[in-house]
C-alpha cells in the first residue's frame, strides 16, 4: 500500500530532529560512525562521487507541503561528491538514494513507524530505499527493518537468504554483523571496519619487518661472500706475482746477420760449375 494513502493525517506528527533525537548510546554512535567510514572507504576505493551524510540536516517537506527537516543518521547521495556540507536540500540536491537510521531507545518506534513516523515521511518523499538497524537487538528482531519503493509504492525490503540487504540504488549490500552493519561492494567483498584496518596495517607492518630482516640477512651473506672473493683475488694476485718474480727471464733470440762477399753472392746465382773454387 502506498504510504501516501496510508494515513495522511498522521503526517502532522512528523517533527524535525533535535539534539535528543541524535544523541544515542555507545552502540548507536559506534554503528553510525562505522557505517559512515565504511561507505566513505568504499566510495574512495572505487572512485564513486558519493556524498555520505552523517546526521546531516535534510531540508524537505511533509506530504501536506509543510517544511520538514530530519537529520538521518546516514544518507547517501550518489552524485553529490565528497565536498563537506552543512546540510542537504531535497529541492536543490534531490533525494538521497539510501537512508539508514540506527535505532535507539528513544527513537526506534518513530524510525520504523510507516504510518506517522520517519518510515512514512521518507517513503512519501520517494526516497528509494530506507533501512533501520538495531545494533543491540533489543527493539527489532531481526535487527533490520527496511522498505523500498517499487513502482512508486512502498514495499518491505526483504534480505537475501544470507541476511544481506542488496541496494539496487547503489549496487552494494548491507548486512547486520553483531552491533555493526557490514558493507559489501558490488563484488560482495566486505569493506574492513576501522579496527580491522588497524589489524591489517599491523599485520602488513610485521610482514614488512620480517621481509626487511630477511633482506638484511641476505645482504650480510652477500657482503661476506664478496669479502671472501676479494680475499681470494688478493691471494691469486700475490701468488702470480711471486711466480713471475722467481721465473728466469728469457732473452729474445739474437738475429745474426752475415755480410756476404759480393763474389759469393754472385756465385750463388751462377751455375755451380762456374763457381771459382769448384774448378
Amino acid at each position: 500500500m502506498s504510504v501516501h494513502s496510508e494515513y495522511k493525517g498522521a503526517y502532522a506528527l512528523l517533527h524535525d530532529d533535535e539534539e535528543e533525537d541524535l544523541v544515542g548510546s555507545d552502540w548507536h554512535q559506534r554503528a553510525i560512525i562505522s557505517l559512515y567510514n565504511s561507505l566513505n572507504d568504499l566510495a574512495a576505493n572505487t572512485g564513486q562521487p558519493w556524498h555520505v551524510g552523517n546526521q546531516l540536516p535534510l531540508a524537505a517537506w511533509k506530504p501536506n507541503g509543510d517544511p520538514w527537516s530530519p537529520s538521518p543518521d546516514i544518507m547517501i547521495y550518489p552524485d553529490a561528491g565528497p565536498t563537506k556540507r552543512d546540510g542537504m536540500s531535497a529541492r536543490d540536491d534531490g533525494l538521497p538514494a539510501l537512508i539508514v537510521e540506527v535505532a535507539s531507545p528513544s527513537t526506534w518506534r518513530y524510525d520504523v513507524d510507516a504510518v506517522a513516523g520517519k518510515a512514512a515521511g521518507y517513503l512519501a518523499l520517494d526516497v528509494p530505499e530506507y533501512l533501520v538497524f538495531d545494533p543491540t537487538g533489543r527493539f527489532l528482531r531481526p535487527p533490520c527493518r527496511a522498505w523500498r519503493l517499487v513502482g512508486g509504492v512502498a514495499r518491505p525490503w526483504q534480505p537475501e537468504p544470507d541476511g544481506r540487504y542488496m541496494s539496487h540504488a547503489l549496487s552494494i549490500a548491507l548486512s547486520p554483523d553483531g552491533d555493526l552493519l557490514r558493507v559489501c561492494d558490488s563484488q560482495n567483498r566486505p569493506i574492513p571496519y576501522d579496527y580491522e584496518k588497524a589489524q591489517i596495517l599491523a599485520t602488513q607492518a610485521q610482514e614488512l619487518h620480517a621481509r626487511a630482516q630477511e633482506l638484511h640477512a641476505r645482504a650480510q651473506e652477500l657482503h661476506a661472500r664478496a669479502q671472501e672473493l676479494h680475499a681470494r683475488a688478493q691471494e691469486l694476485h700475490a701468488r702470480n706475482w711471486r711466480t713471475c718474480a722467481l721465473k728466469p727471464r728469457r732473452r729474445p733470440p739474437l738475429v745474426m746477420t752475415k755480410r756476404l762477399h759480393p763474389e759469393y753472392v754472385g756465385a750463388c746465382s751462377r751455375p755451380q760449375s762456374r763457381i771459382p773454387w769448384a774448378a
